[in-house]
């Protein structure tokens, strides 16, 4: 049945492993964490914010959304 989706959707049959293809080392979880980490404490330091404010502030920046798509 699975194998069937295949022609609705116009998929390949092949082995697609985009992460053993990459260029660079994919981030974990925690790397991506301490990326926020340290964007929220440069919010707050900088804006002289706590960090309730620095979280929203973070979220709606730009470096947020480039982070989130990496």
């Amino acid at each position: 049945m699975l194998a069937d989706c295949g022609c609705w959707y116009k998929i390949r049959i092949g082995n697609f492993d985009n992460v053993g293809e990459c260029q660079y080392a994919v981030p974990s979880y925690w790397d991506i964490g301490k990326a926020y980490k340290h964007l929220i404490k440069q919010v707050a330091l900088e804006k002289k914010i706590d960090v309730v404010d620095a979280i929203i502030e973070a979220y709606h920046s730009f470096f947020f959304r480039r982070l989130h798509t990496i």
